[in-house]
């Protein structure tokens, strides 16, 4: 049950796992899925430890989430406001149409950012830009940072994080 437990935190990290655990009367387990196809759902299963294991058995259904809370720790945000701002600005030959796809969606953000991301317009949506898609989750550079708000066409604020080189600065 600890590969099981441990398997489930990973993929919570990597955003697959939306929730997990256990249900009672009738007792069983429950684990929400996050994931692009059924493919990927049933390789995730089939490679659960207590599945593998014969511990546990796994019915897949289909689900779309309509309503969902989001829970973030007290910790992610400073508790009051720096006095200290960060400003860039950079002027390119190129109309409003063109600078929002290129750093609202996944298409736009590969032509001229990094090889690979990705990127959901929406707040809470995913804001990552990986700039070595082949490393480990958590050393890609983006990963975990979100778009807070934005308004069509004339403003986008999403978090950012340092390099994985700052260690615990990072975030």
């Amino acid at each position: 049950m600890t590969d099981h437990y441990y398997y489930l935190k990973n993929l919570v990290v990597q955003k697959k796992v939306v929730t997990a655990g256990p249900v009672f009367d009738p007792v069983f387990g429950l684990i929400i899925l996050r994931t692009d196809s059924k493919e990927e759902a049933l390789h995730i299963m089939d490679n659960e430890p207590s599945v593998v294991q014969g511990v546990h058995t796994y019915i897949i259904s289909r689900m779309t989430v309509s309503l969902l809370m989001d829970h973030l720790s007290p910790e992610r945000y400073p508790g009051e406001i720096a006095d200290k701002i960060l400003r860039k600005e950079v002027v390119v030959p190129a109309g409003i149409d063109q600078v929002w796809e290129a750093w609202t969606t996944s298409d736009g953000a590969l032509i001229f950012f990094s090889t690979d991301n990705k990127i959901e317009l929406r707040p809470g949506g995913p804001y990552e830009i990986y700039f070595n898609s082949q490393a480990a989750y958590g050393q890609r550079v983006s990963e975990g940072c979100r778009i807070l708000s934005y308004l069509l066409k004339q403003m986008l604020s999403f978090e950012r994080n340092a390099p994985p080189g700052f260690g615990p600065l990072r975030e």
